[in-house]
């Protein structure tokens, strides 16, 4: 495994996690919607986040930290970790309907409308994603590497046919009348640079634990960057295929569900055939899937550390939690109410703060980070508070500020009994973590 670790490998990994359904369901809907300037603080902001990515990864690459040891040796904090965890599984819950609608665009050709089948769907989601985490690290690198590639030459494929069906001249026209300089508003600047967050995978965890297994004479900041920009350069692929949909048919829907498992669906197999509408689908399921592994992965390990269990069974059940969160929000949605509104605005604010405490204390305290990648996570550091503060005003309900409010402070009420069991742990247990 670590000859395999070198960075076109590690890379295509990172990529994997960065690229997600947001690159073809929302970016190219926010830069119709704001136009050039849209697009200019986009990638801006990609530019100024990939600090923060990079100052995480270098710092458990320095000192080979498990997450919830990171915490506790860097912050006095393991319970920033339980944080990290709740949130993620969380987001493993409720993310799952949305995964499971990709898995059902293959078998069904669509959404599913009854309750049971979005459940069962929701569910089929996350035993793949269980058998996938299970497989150990090594497979897990090698799922995230392939899925990219073949995620890459699918979106290439299609994107390329939906362009020559439309003809450049017809697409130009589009997307220079898309492209024109509407201005730039505060809230355009706050909501550009939160799809730039997202789409990073910023204060979801993975960061730190992929600097955890990066070998010694690898550049984790040079690898973050290039998955940054392949994670834009898909996103950019994105906005050209919804463009070529809307050439053809201005009426189609540009943002949401509709747009992706319906509309485009439409102008795919009318245009490209079958064939390629297969394709399509299939590469959405491994974007939501590949944006899932990973967190799944963090979540195993602080289990793991947290429970003194081994990698595997953290992940199980960590997933067992997450399909018991799943089956609530598919009931609840069933009655006709929002729960995925009510998590999705907790955990958005969760995770923009969420860079903050990945980053803070390799920037302010580390001598061993170089001044001008310190200089760089400090940009994006204020960056993503402003983003959180946003979130938390704008996105998040009462009810969602209430979950997040309480979460944060039983999490924390918590840290004293948590810094005593890992002091109990490190007399207990040679070299002192789980590992």
């Amino acid at each position: 495994m670590s000859r395999r670790l070198g960075f076109p490998y590690l890379t295509l990994v990172v990529a994997a996690f960065m690229v997600g359904l947001g690159n073809v369901w929302k970016f190219p809907a926010m830069v119709i919607k704001y136009g050039l300037g849209g697009l200019a603080v986009y990638l801006a902001s990609v530019v100024v986040l990939t600090g923060i990515l990079a100052v995480a990864v270098e710092t458990t690459k320095r000192k080979r930290y498990e997450l919830v040891e990171y915490f506790d040796r860097e912050y006095g904090k393991p319970s920033f970790a339980l944080l990290f965890l709740i949130f993620d599984v969380l987001l493993l819950g409720y993310y799952s309907i949305v995964g499971g609608w990709t898995l059902s665009s293959i078998i069904l050709g669509g959404i599913p409308r009854g309750m049971l089948w979005n459940m069962g769907m929701g569910l089929a989601f996350l035993i793949f994603l269980l058998l996938i985490l299970v497989g150990g690290t090594r497979w897990i690198a090698d799922f995230m590497v392939a899925s990219f590639v073949l995620f890459f030459v699918a979106m290439s494929a299609v994107v390329w046919g939906m362009y020559h069906n439309v003809g450049q001249a017809a697409l130009a026209d589009t997307l220079s009348g898309i492209l024109v300089w509407k201005g730039v508003t505060l809230r355009m600047a706050l909501e550009m640079a939160s799809q730039a967050a997202y789409s990073l995978g910023v204060g979801m965890g993975f960061y730190l634990v992929l600097g955890a297994i990066l070998p010694r004479n690898v550049s984790g900041t040079r690898i973050v960057a290039a998955g940054a920009f392949l994670d834009t350069l898909m996103a950019l692929g994105g906005l050209v295929l919804v463009v070529a949909m809307i050439t053809i048919e201005p009426s189609s829907t540009t943002s949401g569900s509709v747009l992706l498992f319906e509309d485009l669906p439409l102008a795919i197999r009318e245009n490209l055939g079958p064939s390629m509408l297969y394709a399509f689908n299939f590469s959405l399921f491994l974007a939501a899937m590949t944006s899932m592994v990973p967190i799944g992965e963090v979540t195993g390990r602080i289990i793991g550390e947290l429970m003194r269990l081994p990698r595997g069974y953290g992940v199980f059940v960590s997933l067992s939690l997450a399909a018991s969160i799943s089956i609530i929000v598919s009931l609840l949605s069933w009655l006709g109410l929002n729960p995925v509104g009510l998590l999705d605005g907790a955990v958005s604010a969760f995770i923009l703060f969420g860079g903050i405490i990945e980053a803070y204390a390799a920037v302010k305290m580390k001598d061993y980070i170089p001044g001008w990648l310190k200089a760089w996570a400090w940009m994006g550091i204020p960056l993503a508070g402003i983003l959180g503060l946003y979130a938390l005003v704008s996105w998040c309900s009462p009810g969602s500020q209430v979950i997040l409010a309480v979460t944060v402070l039983v999490a924390l009420g918590l840290n004293e009994k948590l810094k005593k069991r890992l002091e109990e742990m490190r007399r207990r247990i040679p070299g002192g973590y789980y590992r």
